[in-house]
Order: structure tokens, then sequence, then C-alpha cells
């Protein structure tokens, strides 16, 4: 333990002296639900979310047991009864809390959070507490998470080793190579190589590929955080990837950092890759990433230069599905000019749905009415119609008594599920109005196959 604790890298040094900057980076990439989240917001929040005053801190209990060993306890049985993790409240009550827990005091609260915790229940407790003892005592973090039983155990080192990661992470890949497995590690060595990555992205990737716990195919991060620093030097090391799989993420993932800074010269680069899958993903990347900075225009530029195929058929909806966020009429508009296969117009789906939360009426009457026949348009109207049955199942009902006998046939394979799911009676008085023939019997299987789903095993 205290040998993995020295430092195997030179280089560490250096980062030793921003560990600030270090933990936020290296708590995103590969973070496990629950454990990392708590760690993650940790140091962000604790400078900037005023202590609430005892009044503001108090948690109401929820029929957690009273503990002998004072307030801090009953605080604690408070926080692992109430609220859900990521509310502010919450957060505030967790930090309030972690900041009142004395040096000495780390492995009793901690003790005293998986004794009590049920199921998932406090993990940002878990995660924080380590995060505060890691600053101050790393090596007595580590000893006492090894020291866990094995049901406890993983989710300790996850937290202790993550949060180390942030401060020392040429330290945590060494204890990691020595003493580690692939499940108690797998973040950690994310959070490491991250925070190597944003000084020496080569020495990141190098690590990771001679790496026994890493999962290549999980670290294309790594090119993305060297885009930001040399794009071009990111993709010609990302081309010389042998494996297929490993070298089309790196592909995707340095294509859309790049695309933030220079969309064009992304764009350029990929459409000369030899390669017609890799060439097709890249714009795709480099679209959707244009797309997320507001520039539609550009966006659809590209979108016109694109060859047909999976890639542009992506593209296209990752467009549609933006502008249908903000004006669905336009997004239709901009499908009804591009779309051009019967696999692009697929997209109508995605857009009509969306559409059907705030006007259902009009959605509705394009997928009716306006649309070709055909698979697209089937898909069109289902979509619509359990948008329509997840907030009005009359409505929805309404709806469905205006289609002809092949849309109903297609319908009634899924909206049947989702109207016995919002209304169980409403949805099998409907089935009855059927006339015998597949439509009835398909409704009625929808609606008993939603209904066999939510019963408890055993009818209790």
């Amino acid at each position: 333990m205290h040998q993995a604790m020295k430092d195997p890298n030179p280089s560490a040094e250096r980062l030793h002296r921003k560990p600030a900057v270090l933990f936020v980076v290296g708590l995103v990439a590969g973070a496990a639900v629950g454990v990392i989240y708590g760690s993650g917001r940790f140091s962000r929040e604790r400078e900037r979310v005023p202590r609430p005053s005892s009044d503001e801190s108090a948690v109401t209990y929820h029929g957690s047991a009273a503990s002998s060993n004072g307030p801090a306890s009953g605080m604690l049985a408070g926080l692992l009864g109430a609220g859900s993790a990521g509310s502010l409240d919450r957060t505030r009550a967790v930090l309030a809390f972690v900041d009142g827990v004395k040096s000495g005091d780390f492995a009793v609260q901690i003790d005293e959070v998986f004794a009590r915790r049920r199921g998932n229940q406090g993990y940002d407790l878990i995660a924080n507490l380590y995060q505060k003892w890691v600053e101050s005592d790393p090596a007595a973090a580590l000893r006492h998470a090894e020291g866990l039983e094995v049901r406890n155990r993983n989710a300790a080192l996850n937290a202790v080793l993550s949060a180390w990661a942030a401060k020392e992470p040429y330290q945590v890949i060494a204890w990691v190579e020595e003493h580690g497995n692939s499940q108690e590690s797998r973040s950690a060595l994310h959070s490491a190589l991250r925070a190597i990555a944003q000084d020496d992205p080569e020495a990141a990737i190098a690590l990771a590929e001679g790496s026994k716990f890493v999962d290549r195919s999980n670290t294309s991060f790594l090119y993305g955080i060297w885009a930001e620093k040399d794009p071009r030097a990111a993709a010609s090391r990302a081309l010389s990837i042998p494996h297929a799989q490993e070298r089309r993420n790196a592909l995707w993932s340095l294509a859309s950092q790049w695309a933030l800074a220079d969309p064009q010269a992304a764009w350029d680069w990929g459409n000369g890759l030899e390669r017609v899958s890799e060439r097709d993903a890249v714009l795709r990347m480099v679209v959707g990433a244009v797309v997320g900075t507001g520039d539609t225009s550009q966006a659809i530029a590209f979108l016109e230069a694109m060859p047909h195929g999976q890639g542009r058929q992506q593209a296209l909806e990752r467009i549609a599905t933006s502008l249908a966020g903000s004006d669905p009429e336009q997004a239709y508009e901009f499908l009804r000019r591009q779309a051009s296969t019967s696999g692009e117009e697929q997209a109508y789906s995605s857009i009509l749905s969306q559409w059907a939360r705030s006007d259902p009426a009009r959605a509705f009457q394009i997928a009716l009415e306006e649309l070709d026949p055909g698979n697209a348009r089937n898909s069109a109207i289902q979509s619509v119609l359990n948008e329509v049955a997840n907030r009005d199942v009359a409505l929805a009902l309404d709806m469905l008594g205006k289609l002809d006998e092949g849309s109903l046939r297609q319908a009634s394979y899924s909206v049947p599920r989702t109207l016995a799911r919002n209304d169980r009676g409403a949805a099998l008085a409907w089935a009855e109005t059927l006339p015998g023939g597949d439509n009835k019997q398909n409704a009625f299987s929808g609606i008993l196959s939603e209904w066999a789903e939510e019963a408890p095993p055993g009818g209790q």
C-alpha cells in the first residue's frame, strides 16, 4: 500500500499542483451512477453553495431508526430516508453534513451509512465523505475501503480511487495495476487517464493501451481531449488504431470535439477518409456537433453535401429533432424539402411526436392527411398516438376512431399498451367496441401484456 503511494512517474509532480481542476474533469468520464455523481458535484458545490442554517440543514426522519451517537446520526438517518440524489436541497444537506464531520470521524460515519442504507441509498453521502477524507489522508481512506466486505467494497473503492485519481493519477494507476480488478477500478482508471490527458494525451493513451484493466473501446474520450489541443495529431494517431471499433470510437470522439472549434476543417478532414463507413459516421458526428452549437444553417449546408446513406439519414434526423424543439413547423418543412428516401422519412415520427406535446391536433392531422402512405406514415401515426395517449387518453381514443382499417391495424400493435398504462378501463372499453378480427385481437393482446407486466409476482 505505502509502496504504491510513491509516484511511479516524475511527471505526476506537476499534476499535484492542480488538484481542484483535475478533480472536476477527472470525475466526469466513466463515472458510476450515484457514487461518482456525488463526488463530481462536491468540489464545485462546496465553494458556491452557502452552508444552510441549523434550521435549513435539518432533515426529517422517514422511519429510520434513531442512533445513540447523537445529532449527527440523526441527520444521517434523515439523509438516507429523504430526498433524491441530485436535488439542490439534498445537495445542500449532504454538503452541510460532510462539512461538519471531524477529521477523525470519517470511518465511523461511512460505516454508519453502509449499515443504515437500503438498496442504492446513500451513494452520494459515501462519495462525498470519502472525497473529503482523500483530501487529507488518501492512504487512510484507501485502507478503510479495502477492509470492507465485498458488497460495500466496490462502491467504497470506486469513490476513493476516483477522488484520489484527480489528485495523483499516476499513483492510482500504479495501485490499480498492482492491487485492483476491472470491476472495482474501471471508473478510477478513467478518471486518472482523463486527468493525465489534460496535460499529456499521448501519455494517457499509452497508459490505457498498456493496462490490463482498461477496456480500450471505452477510452475514445482521450482522443477528444487530444483534439482540443492538436486535432490533426489526434486524427493521425486514431487512424493507426488496428481494431476497427476502437478506431471508429476514437474518430467519432475527436471529430465531435474538432467540429466545435473549426467545423469546416473537421468536415474537410472527414470527407477525405478512405473508409466509407468511417467517413459517413465522422461527417454525421460533425453535423451533430454543429447542431449542438446552434448553427443550424451550417449543419444543413453540410447535410446537403453528404452522400445518401445511414450517415446522412442520422444527420438529417439530428437536425430535424433540434428544430422541432423550438419550431416544429420549421422542422416539418425542413423534412419535406430534405427527406428523399424512405429511411430519411422515418424522421417524421420523431418531430411529430415532439409536436404532439404542444399541438396534438396539428401533429395528428399531418401524420394522417399529409404524409404519403407507407411505413413512415404508419410510424408517425403511432408515435403521435402514443405521445397523446400518455397525456390525454380520451383524445387518443378519439384519434383512433378516425383511422382507416389499415392505419388502425398498424396502431393496434403498440398504442393499446400505452392506453392501458394510463387508463386500463378506458383501454378495455375501447377494445370491446372493435369488430372481431386482427385489430380486436391485437388490441386485447397489447392491453393484457401491459397488465401482466404491471402485476406483481404471485398476484399480490
